[in-house]
């Protein structure tokens, strides 16, 4: 460029204050071609230059920016679902023409809500960064590491077989059952792991991998398991029943059954416990602990649980007038996103006030770990709930993780012990009854199928217990209409 040159005028071009290039300008005679005006010029040119090339700069560094964005999540800086099955998808493009294997493996995390709703949104969010970080430790730097959203995570292993992913899963769950220290609070998570290997589709691998950890969760949790085809038609099955709960209800599949409630002293009736059934066109009747738990997932347990409400407070007014009863009871149980939701005092009394029964006959039953985790928001819940007037009992107390010193902040009036693994000593029956009265609570004991276990619910009788009836060789829990809830005195457990 610069032979035959004979003049030159060279100017720098900054770009943020660096100089990045140089403006050249050359002329073929010697003399002073290039005074004041024209190095002016020159110095007016190279900085419209450096402001041009700074906005492509800018632009580059922005296009880059955003095409982050759009492929990795912003919490963990990890790859997210749309660049996870892009990698997953060359990784079995590239074995197929090579050979090997890739593995997939999707992480839920264990009862994280109980995190964010005990400890506070920000607490779980770096949670989910804590537990980002620790995966990282645990695959090879040419593996992805994805969080598909909420406290779902996903992990690609480019080249493992079953042995290797199972030994990755296990140095998964060692490292997150090591305790999270997050803003002076020590978290302990855990996590359901599905193992998925194969050579196919990218969204097939990562459905098996799904369906393996929603086994795992029904298994118990804290777990990892293999793949193997049932599941995947088990995970079908699950996802299509959940579909069909919605219109279920608008096409009015669920029914009630009552389970008497008797004073065990004498078999009196006072009231009836409310059991949801799913009369399914197809499968028949579909018991609670086969759709609940889909139903809480969805959401549509809330508008289930206002129906159950309301259905069960207008069948004791019916009994009562067409029987001629009095005073009759009724329990209805309320699962925890219920208790989440924050709309449970407006349910129970539009249906209080909807079917006209007094509010201290309506008894709302909540599992012990449904209050453990989230126990400000459920105590504040259930203390309105008692002012307007209505009862609350924790069913299968003894089953859950909750202290005593916390159970005695709960609002509750009763108490459904489980039933002791030996049903024939009175000592378990002894000491729930004593911690009841020591805290003003009333045991009412769920009695099982045989005669044995009767004697030791009689134990609690001297203390003002009831109980249900469950004999179900005898007497199961019927829908109505029938002849009014009644028990034999022989079968009053």
């Amino acid at each position: 460029m610069l032979s035959g040159a004979r003049s030159v005028l060279c100017a720098p071009i900054h770009v943020e204050g660096k100089p990045t290039a140089c403006l050249y300008v050359v002329h073929g005679q010697v003399g002073r071609l290039f005074g004041p005006e024209e190095q002016q010029l020159a110095a007016f040119v190279t900085t419209l230059a450096g402001a041009a090339l700074a906005n492509v700069s800018e632009r580059k560094a922005l296009v880059e920016e955003l095409r982050r964005q759009a492929t990795h999540d912003s919490l963990t800086g990890l790859a997210n679902r749309q660049l996870f099955t892009d990698r997953v998808a060359h990784a079995l493009t590239r074995h197929a023409r090579h050979g090997g294997r890739a593995a997939v493996l999707f992480l839920d995390l264990d009862d994280f809500k109980i995190v964010n709703d005990s400890l506070g949104h920000s607490v779980g969010d770096l949670l989910l960064a804590g537990v980002a970080e620790r995966l990282r430790l645990c695959v090879r730097p040419e593996d992805t590491i994805a969080r598909f959203g909420g406290d779902e995570f996903a992990v690609l292993l480019e080249e493992a077989d079953e042995q290797e992913a199972v030994r990755v899963a296990s140095r998964i769950a060692d490292h997150l059952g090591r305790p999270f220290s997050v803003e002076g609070h020590d978290v302990r998570v855990h996590a359901s792991t599905g193992i998925a290997i194969g050579d196919d589709d990218p969204e097939e691998l990562i459905a098996n991998a799904d369906a393996v950890m929603y086994s795992v969760k029904g298994r118990g949790k804290a777990g990892f398991g293999v793949f193997h085809p049932a599941m995947r038609t088990a995970a079908v099955e699950r996802s299509t029943l959940k579909a069909q709960l919605e219109p279920a209800l608008a096409r009015q599949e669920f029914e009630l059954h009552y389970q008497p409630v008797v004073e065990l002293a004498t078999g009196a009736v006072v009231g009836v416990e409310a059991l949801l059934r799913w009369q399914h066109p197809d499968r028949g009747m579909l018991w609670p602990s086969e759709f609940i738990a889909l139903a809480e997932e969805s959401g549509v347990i809330i508008s289930i649980g206002r129906w159950v409400l309301v259905r069960a407070c207008l069948q004791v007014r019916t009994w009562e007038a067409e029987l001629g009863l009095s005073g009759l009871e009724v329990s209805c149980n309320v699962a925890p996103r219920q208790l989440l939701h924050g709309r449970l005092v407006d349910d129970v009394r539009a249906a209080l006030a909807v079917s006209g029964l007094a509010p201290e006959r309506l008894t709302l039953e909540i599992t012990e770990n449904a209050m453990v985790g989230d126990s400000e928001a459920a105590i504040a819940q259930l203390d309105q709930v008692k002012a307007l007037g209505a009862r609350v009992a924790i069913d299968d107390f003894g089953m859950g993780s909750s202290s005593l010193n916390y159970l005695r902040r709960l609002p509750v009036d009763t108490r459904w012990p489980a039933w002791p693994r030996r049903p024939t000593s009175p000592c378990s029956w002894r000491r729930s009854c004593r911690s009841a009265a020591r805290w003003a609570w009333a045991p009412w004991p769920k009695a099982s199928s045989t005669r044995s276990n009767r004697g030791a619910c009689w134990l609690s009788v001297a203390n003002g217990a009831r109980g249900t009836t469950s004999r179900r060789r005898r007497r199961r829990p019927r829908s109505p209409p029938f002849s009014g809830p009644r028990v034999r005195p022989d079968v009053a457990t």
